[in-house]
């Protein structure tokens, strides 16, 4: 510590000052001041997360109902010209048959086509018939 009066440099443990002989008078500790502590925040890699697919149930195609169509529509087509119209025959029942296979499956996809199939391979035999019918055999 310093004296007061003439500054000079006295030990701690004199009460006077060696220099001037003045009352020293020991100093108070003065607290030591503590600097807050910065807490940084603890950064983290960022979670990667993945997307999440969750399957989506698609109802099965309907094979059947759709042959059935096609072969209604053909058979239809056909039905009208004299000579080829043999074919209904085989193309219509076939046509049908698919056709009300594919209205029958369950969990499947498509059944207003197997729908069209059965309208359409009855038109086309009963056009059949109805011209070998009435027109006769040509």
């Amino acid at each position: 510590m310093y004296c007061t009066s003439c500054g000079s440099y006295v030990p701690d443990n004199q009460g006077v000052c060696p220099n001037c002989g003045a009352a020293v008078t020991p100093a108070q500790a003065q607290p030591v001041y503590q600097q807050p502590v910065y807490q940084q925040p603890a950064y983290q890699q960022p979670a990667y997360h993945a997307p999440v697919y969750t399957p989506v149930d698609v109802p099965r195609g309907n094979g059947l109902g759709t042959a059935g169509m096609v072969l209604g529509i053909v058979s239809t087509c056909i039905s009208w010209i004299p000579a080829i119209n043999v074919i209904v025959f085989v193309t219509g029942f076939l046509g049908l048959i698919f056709s009300i296979v594919g209205v029958c499956r369950r969990n499947v996809s498509g059944k207003g086509k197997a729908i069209a199939g059965i309208i359409l391979s009855a038109i086309a035999l009963v056009i059949t018939f109805s011209m070998y019918y009435y027109l006769g055999n040509y």
